[in-house]
């Protein structure tokens, strides 16, 4: 049904997030979650996945902190009652050619906040190989608004990327030639050939399509061929460890670095061996 000719829409729904990394002792049917999920990516390909459960508001995407299974499309979990169950706010959720809408909805009908979901970008984007600064700072930017988003420090109006001069790009690049995201790294001084990734990032449209796993292939691929041993990487509790661990990723170290909206925030550092 879900492959048959006509179908606009696929939508998953299901009273728990399984994609989500539940905490003891709720982090039950693990592999059976993750299971679902590869049958879900490889087969049914939806656009959607809706929940409720956790009495809270937001989207879980790919490779973000809530995601420990590999979901394959954002999951929007929308349902929160106040303590006293007195009040209950939902979802609405409006799907269109482009996007997916959704307005989180109280009992008297006032939208109290949303977020849009793009669709359908994937298969207009392609990887391209860069050393151009320019392209370097596209994805140093898109990736401190983000993180000045979930961290909440302050912006610092201007700043650039601080970057070795042999430094190397994948870039995601939109039909339109706009920049989808992409990792920026550069060769470590070290005994064995090695690289470090200064920076990656995916946006908001690719998020949960697979090409965070693309780019990573890519990169390792790209790089084992010129004789590269291994990859280093840090990554914080607000971006995307899970992400990391899934690709095989093997944490070497961690440190407290709390952050205004992030007081119990981490961050790690990874390593793979190629």
């Amino acid at each position: 049904e879900y492959a048959a000719p006509g179908v606009k829409y696929r939508i998953v729904t299901s009273h728990v997030p399984f994609p989500q990394n539940m905490p003891k002792p709720f982090n039950i049917e693990e592999e059976l979650y993750t299971e679902w999920c590869n049958i879900l990516k490889e087969t049914v390909k939806p656009d959607v996945i809706i929940s409720g459960h956790m009495h809270q508001l937001y989207v879980i995407h790919e490779g973000d902190e809530r995601d420990n299974k590999g979901t394959p499309c954002p999951v929007i979990v929308a349902s929160k009652p106040t303590k006293d169950r007195s009040e209950f706010t939902g979802g609405a959720i409006t799907l269109s050619e482009d996007q997916i809408l959704v307005q989180y909805t109280n009992q008297e009908k006032q939208v109290v906040g949303e977020e849009i979901l793009p669709r359908n970008k994937s298969m207009d984007c392609k990887i391209v190989f860069s050393t151009d600064f320019q392209d370097i700072c596209q994805i140093h930017d898109a990736l401190y608004t983000f993180n000045l988003s979930r961290s909440g420090h302050n912006r610092i109006e201007g700043l650039k990327p601080s970057v070795p001069e042999d430094t190397c790009a994948l870039v995601v690049r939109g039909e339109d030639g706009s920049c989808c995201g992409g990792i920026v790294w550069h060769r470590m001084g070290t005994e064995t050939p090695q690289i470090f990734v200064d920076f990656a990032y995916i946006s908001d449209c690719l998020r949960g399509t697979g090409w965070g796993k693309r780019l990573f292939d890519e990169l390792e691929q790209r790089v084992k061929a010129d004789g590269i041993t291994a990859v280093e990487l840090t990554t914080n509790t607000f971006q995307a460890p899970a992400f990391y661990l899934k690709l095989g990723y093997i944490e070497i170290d961690r440190e407290a670095a709390p952050t205004p909206l992030v007081p119990e925030n981490l961050h790690y550092r990874f390593r793979k061996e190629l």
